[in-house]
């Protein structure tokens, strides 16, 4: 079940937030330490330097997650470090961010900027929360759709989209027949009808009609060899037939 509309723009908002909140750290914190504030600078530009490290994961999982085997399971032992970080998502993230915020808050009768980028995280890590609520209810909405529903419509689309195969019932049954005549009919067996009308009937069979004359011809001369000859045991194999159904 894909993202809804509102699902994807709680994802969007709560990125670029934290996007923007970066940005102020990265600006104010290089302020804080310019008019020597270190302390608090060190602090702010620590936080900005952790918040683009998980928005620019996030980034590159949206832009690159088809060609990226970094991202994966398939990534090697020591560069598992980006899926871990990518770990740290929806309310893991909020928790983050909100912890991210707290020196902003500090000595603001010195620097009242950091209230900018503090606000920030924290309007990211609302929406963070958010958007782990609308992934929550997503997994519901799946887990609540019946499964045999969704088999019922594959198997729907599959009976549709297969083409019916081609029967060969018809063709080997034919054979077997116009084969178990013949056969009867050198071994001196009775069959059913005089020998004439066996003859012609597997003649018919085998050539289906007057579709092959000389064929006929070879079946009815040694039906009569073998016919004529009763202290010989005459056998006609199946390839024997098939050499002359060709």
């Amino acid at each position: 079940m894909p993202l809804t509309a509102c699902q994807k723009a709680v994802a969007v908002s709560a990125s670029a937030a934290a996007v923007a909140a970066a940005v102020l750290l990265w600006g104010v914190g290089a302020e804080a330490v310019y008019f020597g504030d270190y302390l608090h600078g060190s602090l702010l530009l620590t936080a900005a330097v952790l918040a683009s490290l998980l928005e620019s994961l996030t980034a590159w999982q949206y832009i690159d997650w088809r060609r990226s085997r970094y991202l994966t399971e398939a990534a090697p032992p020591r560069c598992r470090l980006p899926q871990r970080l990518l770990a740290v998502d929806t309310y893991r993230r909020a928790v983050a961010y909100a912890l991210l915020s707290v020196p902003c808050f500090i000595q603001l009768q010195r620097l009242w900027l950091p209230i900018l980028p503090g606000a920030m995280l924290l309007l990211g890590a609302a929406l963070y929360t958010a958007k782990y609520f609308c992934l929550v209810s997503r997994q519901r909405a799946i887990v609540k759709v019946p499964t045999f529903v969704r088999f019922k419509d594959e198997a729907a689309v599959a009976e549709t989209s297969t083409p019916a195969p081609a029967s060969s019932d018809t063709g080997r049954l034919s054979h077997q027949s116009s084969f178990a005549s013949t056969h009867s009919a050198c071994s001196g067996q009775p069959i059913s009808g005089s020998k004439d009308s066996g003859i012609e009937a597997t003649q018919q069979q085998a050539m289906g009609g007057d579709e092959a004359p000389g064929k006929a011809r070879r079946i009815r001369a040694l039906t009569r060899a073998c016919s004529s000859s009763p202290d010989r045991r005459c056998l006609i194999t199946e390839e024997d037939s098939l050499s002359l159904h060709e």
